[in-house]
């Protein structure tokens, strides 16, 4: 998809995001990266979400991402878009509005990379969040604040977080998603092509 998408467009405009479900995927990115079939160098990445913390919570979805991507592939960091984390208590609509800017700016979204959690939570999108939905901050469940103290192995986590909303992931011309179904403990893949 990215090789196709650089190839037409000259660069790929990816949404990436940060759940343990999705960082396999990662890892088979950076695979393929290692083998010469895929290069990042023409992505523009933007994150999905970031949690909103105080300076004593040094909590950051950007640098899971880089630790389990953007650090393993050629990936430009001047390319790397994040929502800014202590920017939110100032003014949190402005920062999502200029986050949304900026996607138009880069051409919006080609592909996005995400994770359903078994709760049913998208890009810290809780369930029941409108499927119009753009990017907020948003008030986090107990199961999401539990994986986010699992993932980060912290005594505590945050209670909101910023994301892009339904509408804005479901506006990429590709979506990848994987999803967990704990029955059979299987990683289920699913691709969502066009616009729903």
């Amino acid at each position: 998809v990215i090789n196709e998408c650089v190839e037409t467009r000259g660069r790929c405009v990816i949404g990436f995001g940060a759940g343990r479900y999705g960082f396999k995927g990662y890892d088979g990115l950076g695979e393929l990266y290692f083998a010469d079939k895929v290069s990042l160098a023409d992505v523009i990445a933007f994150n999905l979400s970031e949690l909103s913390t105080t300076d004593d919570q040094e909590l950051s979805l950007h640098a899971l991402i880089n630790e389990h991507l953007y650090a393993k592939v050629d990936i430009e960091p001047n390319r790397i878009h994040t929502l800014s984390r202590h920017d939110v208590s100032g003014n949190a609509h402005g920062l999502c509005k200029s986050y949304e800017r900026e996607i138009i700016d880069a051409g919006g979204l080609d592909l996005v990379l995400c994770d359903l959690t078994p709760d049913g939570s998208l890009a810290y999108n809780e369930p029941g969040s409108a499927r119009s939905s753009s990017c907020r901050l948003m008030l986090l469940g107990n199961e999401s604040r539990t994986r986010i103290a699992e993932a980060f192995q912290s005594d505590t986590a945050p209670k909101t977080a910023v994301t892009l909303g339904i509408g804005n992931i479901l506006s990429a011309h590709k979506i990848i998603c994987v999803a967990w179904e704990e029955d059979s403990a299987a990683a289920l893949f699913n691709t969502i092509e066009g616009k729903m």
